[in-house]
């Protein structure tokens, strides 16, 4: 983001969060023995398990051993995806005070993190309606279009982002409001005198 901008670094995470998760299920297929898949299903494991039951009144035994190149291949997709989206806690801060100015900055930036109530809602109502219909890769596959929701509105943003001006009039302008830190009320005495110690000061700075 230093040698670019925020909008490069982030098009790059998201594509490549994009590509990892969507391909994380395959994991599960990396050295994988083609046997296990005419035994016993896992659909039979997690029934008999969870009615506390067997097929054959015996302890549910998975002859199928995991291989190591499964676990390899596990740990590299969640290390690379650890690795990836931590970026956004990076840059975020640095951008919102580019977008909204220092004054602003650090206030709006804890507002951005008010999205994980929504996500948790989301999680908490489609996950498991998601998972009984389409399985696990129907998660990844669900998890990755919100990916490329991101990434198609990250496109959008600006190349360079700066605070633009001030408005003059707004709907929004309550003193309730001001005292949380939200609007600022624009008064015609701090104006005028703003800019009376400003020219001041330009002319020092010039001369």
């Amino acid at each position: 983001m230093d040698k670019s901008a925020y909008k490069v670094a982030m098009c790059i995470e998201s594509t490549l969060l994009i590509i990892l998760v969507s391909t994380f299920y395959l994991t599960s297929y990396i050295g994988v023995d083609p046997d296990c898949f005419e035994t016993t299903t896992a659909l039979d494991l997690v029934n008999s398990t969870t009615a506390n039951i067997t097929l054959d009144d015996s302890p549910v035994i998975d002859t199928c051993v995991t291989a190591l190149s499964t676990k390899v291949a596990y740990a590299v997709w969640v290390w690379a995806i650890f690795f990836t989206f931590p970026g956004t806690y990076s840059t975020q801060p640095a951008v919102t005070t580019q977008t909204f100015g220092h004054k602003y900055g650090g206030f709006i930036y804890a507002f951005l993190f008010s999205c994980d109530i929504i996500n948790n809602l989301m999680v908490a109502t489609m996950s498991r309606a998601i998972k009984e219909a389409y399985g696990y890769l129907g998660i990844f596959l669900t998890i990755s279009g919100f990916g490329v929701l991101a990434l198609v509105i990250t496109c959008f943003y600006p190349y360079r982002p700066r605070p633009g001006p001030r408005p003059t009039e707004s709907w929004c302008l309550f003193p309730s409001l001001e005292k949380l830190g939200l609007v600022e009320i624009p008064r015609g005495d701090d104006q005028n005198n703003g800019r009376e110690t400003k020219n001041p000061e330009l002319r020092t700075t010039r001369m």
